[in-house]
């Protein structure tokens, strides 16, 4: 179907795509756009347009089709949830399309990434690219706090930056694996990944990080941890500490206290969301409709007024803080249901990829990808976040760990 592709246009798209992920709020910046179209937003449309028009609707509906079938089951859910709620109170129509359209878009370049046909080469230079513009993050460091040193970059927040760092570590792992990339060449670009997951202090990804070198050392894959702890020193060498919140003394006092001011924040809005969730009969808010301002105030102001009235004067981050608990408080008992199971399929679709050999999937890239992103997800709201559904596309691809120059059928 696709040819000789050595040098297809569709890997200048899926260059790009990588590329821009890690630097999306640079392009948002320079036009100051709050909207559904933001720069790198038409950047998705256009590829995926492309895609329809060189190959047709079949390149996103041929082959297997669950994934589809589930997320589109998962939206009906969320629709009929959003039906369901109408009846009984108002609803933000402009949240609701706006999440359906930003949804789409991130489904369909989900798609395109999951079956775009990898050789070796365009997987190296993909995954160089992705690390290089991830490093031009340490340019924007910028602190969330005061007293805390936690750094988000050019992302939205620094849980965003530290799964990013994760997952260029796991691609220049991957390459080492291959033999794509030598070994002093691996070491330098994975410290920068390790430096930067330690800068953005989040101690989910951190976990992630020594969970991938503790499976991979059960999995008998010993070089991996030699290679790990080489990279640590490395980074340590560069100016890796660990964050102020992971400190115990005197001085940070005021940084810990910060950081438990901030669980309690965290604490507040997964309370809103199940009380949202029990409130609603177990169906729901409906679609993005615990973002409503109204909405928010209401679940979130009886537990804390001040953090319901600076959310509100602020008009952001009006969220549970987690995909999961989102999940029953806007879609109810039966899309939490559905996405359960999209991701149970995730799983069995990683198990036949890796030969339905279970320790092989436990050392594979492909899971330990999936395994940062399901960490993610439960302390970060991923309907929207792009990053989230292309490396899941990338951890699906059958062509990710196999890749091979495709010959004309």
């Amino acid at each position: 179907m696709f040819g000789n592709i050595k040098y297809h246009w569709s890997y200048i798209w899926l260059y790009l795509l990588f590329f821009l992920v890690p630097l999306e709020l640079i392009l948002d910046h320079l036009y100051n756009i709050d909207t559904v179209f933001k720069p790198y937003r038409v950047i998705q449309l256009i590829i995926i347009i492309a895609c329809i028009t060189k190959y047709g609707t079949r390149f996103y509906f041929s082959g297997d089709r669950r994934y589809i079938n589930l997320l589109l089951l998962f939206v009906f859910s969320g629709i009929l949830s959003t039906l369901i709620r109408y009846l009984f109170a108002d609803i933000n129509l402009y949240l609701f399309f706006n999440w359906l359209t930003l949804f789409s878009i991130n489904v369909l370049t989900f798609t395109f990434v999951s079956k775009a046909p990898f050789t070796k080469r365009s997987l190296k230079i993909t995954a160089l690219l992705y690390v290089s513009a991830l490093a031009l993050n340490i340019t924007a460091f910028q602190s969330e706090g005061s007293s805390q040193l936690r750094f988000s970059g050019y992302f939205d927040n620094s849980n965003a930056l530290g799964v990013a760092g994760a997952l260029g570590f796991l691609l220049i792992l991957n390459l080492l694996r291959k033999k794509l990339v030598t070994l002093p060449v691996f070491l330098l670009l994975s410290s920068l990944c390790i430096y930067i997951v330690n800068a953005s202090g989040s101690r989910a990804i951190l976990l992630v990080v020594v969970l991938i070198f503790a499976i991979s050392f059960f999995a008998n894959f010993q070089k991996v941890v030699s290679y790990g702890l080489t990279v640590v020193l490395i980074a340590y060498l560069f100016g890796f500490e660990m964050p102020q919140n992971f400190k115990i003394n005197a001085l940070e006092r005021q940084s810990l206290k910060n950081q438990y001011e901030k669980e309690e924040i965290r604490l507040v809005l997964f309370n809103a969301g199940v009380d949202a969730f029990v409130d609603t009969n177990f169906m729901g808010l409906g679609i993005s409709q615990f973002q409503s301002i109204d909405n928010f105030f209401k679940y979130v102001s009886p537990i804390s007024k001040e953090i319901a009235y600076e959310r509100k004067r602020k008009n952001s981050g009006l969220v549970t803080h987690s995909t999961y608990v989102q999940l029953f408080t806007e879609f109810g008992i039966l899309g939490a249901v559905l996405f359960a199971y999209l991701l149970y399929r995730v799983f069995i679709r990683l198990y036949h990829l890796c030969g339905s050999n279970f320790p092989m999937m436990l050392r594979s890239t492909r899971f330990l990808i999936v395994l940062s992103l399901v960490t993610y997800a439960s302390s970060h709201v991923v309907f929207f976040n792009h990053l989230f559904w292309i490396f899941l596309g990338l951890a699906l691809n059958p062509y990710f760990e196999t890749s091979t120059e495709w010959k004309k059928k």
